[in-house]
């Protein structure tokens, strides 16, 4: 399972977002600063939740606790100065001076991040580099498939506790709900079907994350509640948007 760490090539990338944010020539781009480091973002959670490499696991307990803190309140920070950026580029005349605290707000973020995370995988030194990749939609099922793949055991030997609650548990509503979301963005799936059903089922599919989340939710409080809440609304206006389109 030893590889190239895929958690350093992250923080490359988002060392050089940050170096591209600071550039003259970028000045006026915010809303792209934003929506790019939310993405890298997003891929830095992934890969520290679901490690493809050892080099990305942290055997400390209270290290990876630590950073399990720093990366999901740098994911959720991005995100929202992410809606910010995009409700600023959106009005009517963009508001310049908005925009432009977004992009101190991303520099912020990143060199907070930089200076906390890397200690804590035992990376020494994060040089800005560009992952292309990182700046694409990325291939969920591919990213878990690999994942599965170097984790077969789990899988071979966990019948017991694990398997009764993930599909009996407190969240399995939101984990169903989350396998229709999959359905419902699936182009070879949703080419079968006319748009007018497509529209429907996506449009239930939103009403059930919607509820399952707001369910989930009321087992926290403060932040985390605030966070389940923002996941189900998210994912439900990402379906409606979507409407009668195949993906």
């Amino acid at each position: 399972m030893a590889g190239e760490s895929k958690i350093k090539r992250v923080l490359e990338h988002l060392a050089w977002l940050k170096e591209q944010a600071g550039a003259e020539i970028n000045h006026d781009r915010a809303y792209d600063a934003a929506l790019l480091t939310y993405n890298a973002a997003v891929m830095l959670q992934w890969h520290f939740v679901m490690p493809a490499s050892e080099t990305d696991q942290i055997q400390s307990e209270a290290d990876r606790k630590m950073a399990a803190k720093l990366i999901d309140d740098f994911v959720w920070a991005v995100k929202t100065v992410f809606e910010k950026a995009e409700a600023a580029k959106n009005s009517r005349p963009a508001e310049t001076e908005a925009l432009q605290l977004c992009l101190k707000s991303l520099k912020r973020l990143v060199a907070t991040l930089l200076r906390t995370v890397p200690p804590l995988f035992a990376i020494e030194t994060v040089t800005p580099i560009r992952f292309r990749e990182l700046e694409r939609t990325q291939d969920y099922a591919k990213h878990l498939g690999e994942w599965v793949h170097e984790h077969p055991r789990v899988f071979a030997t966990d019948r017991g506790p694990l398997s009764a609650s993930l599909r009996d548990g407190p969240g399995a509503g939101l984990r169903r709900s989350i396998a229709a979301v999959h359905v419902a963005q699936d182009t070879a799936a949703m080419k079968t079907c006319p748009p007018h059903i497509r529209r429907a089922f996506r449009e239930t599919v939103a009403g059930f994350v919607e509820f399952d989340a707001e369910e989930a939710g009321g087992r926290s409080r403060g932040i985390g509640k605030k966070r389940w809440l923002d996941l189900g609304k998210s994912l439900a206006q990402y379906l409606r948007a979507a409407s009668g389109r195949t993906h």
